[in-house]
């Protein structure tokens, strides 16, 4: 049985930077995802206003409405619910240091806008895909270098999950892909610089007899601490490396994926 745990000496909780602001009811229709897509790429800042205010899209760092023009608007075919056509936007503005992502679905003769979720991307945009991991006809998004925290020392990014529930996006995984710690403290006056560096790989497999859709995912995490002081007649350095293996199921009744002892096969 793998291990489910390793001992590190620091634990960051994975909260992954993500936004979503005001209520998840129903924001607008429109004609096409083409017809909104143009709204957003409009260089009439009162269409693009109009848009921005009613779905909720806001800057991530400040919180308020981005209504700078973007430097990218993308459609993307997803079958967010079964039986019906629908489909994302994905909206980036390197002046708000922020990616959208809108989720658009049909309903007979029009395209219902829902609620935007914002990430933070202040070095980089994260990566989008789509892929079917719970229920057939269903598919999930996935975000992968999501930026979670900074700061002096400290970068993390996550890999999220979303799965539209309820009238809206909602994180249903989210772990840390990168992690890396740098501190320099004394102890007794001797300088100490400790660094934490652990980096995740993700991987989706199906077990043999599982509904169709459902797929678990299964994280090798490498980790690597160094220490090292100074003293007046020598410098001191270790190093220690540890693997850790996980794996997560989706949990119907929580509607996330949690993580699990071993991987059924």
């Amino acid at each position: 049985m793998r291990a489910r745990f390793a001992a590190i000496l620091f634990v960051l909780a994975s909260s992954v930077a993500i936004g979503q602001h005001g209520d998840h009811a129903v924001a607008n229709s429109y004609a096409s995802t083409e017809d909104l897509v143009r709204r957003l790429e409009s260089k009439d800042a009162s269409i693009r206003k109009n848009v921005v205010d009613s779905l909720g899209i806001v800057d991530w760092t400040l919180s308020k409405p981005c209504y700078e023009e973007f430097d990218k608007v993308e459609a993307k075919p997803a079958s967010l619910a079964k039986d019906k056509e629908s489909a994302i936007l994905v909206v980036n503005s390197e002046s708000c240091q922020t990616l959208f992502i809108i989720p658009v679905i049909k309903e007979r003769n029009a395209w219902i806008a829902y609620k935007a979720i914002s990430l933070w991307a202040k070095f980089a945009y994260p990566t989008i895909r789509i892929d079917s991991l719970v229920n057939a006809g269903e598919q999930e998004i996935i975000a992968s270098n999501v930026m979670a925290d900074e700061g002096s020392g400290l970068l993390q990014m996550n890999m999220t999950i979303f799965k539209f529930q309820r009238g809206r996006l909602e994180v249903v995984f989210d772990q840390p892909e990168s992690l890396t710690v740098d501190i320099h403290t004394l102890e007794k006056g001797v300088p100490i610089i400790f660094n934490d560096e652990e980096t995740s790989v993700f991987k989706f497999s199906k077990c043999s007899g599982c509904a169709d859709a459902l797929q678990f995912i299964e994280e090798t995490r490498n980790i690597k601490v160094e220490r090292e002081s100074d003293t007046a007649d020598k410098t001191f350095h270790t190093k220690r490396s540890v693997k850790v293996y996980r794996s997560f199921e989706w949990d119907p009744q929580l509607e996330i994926f949690r993580m699990i002892e071993e991987f059924p096969r």
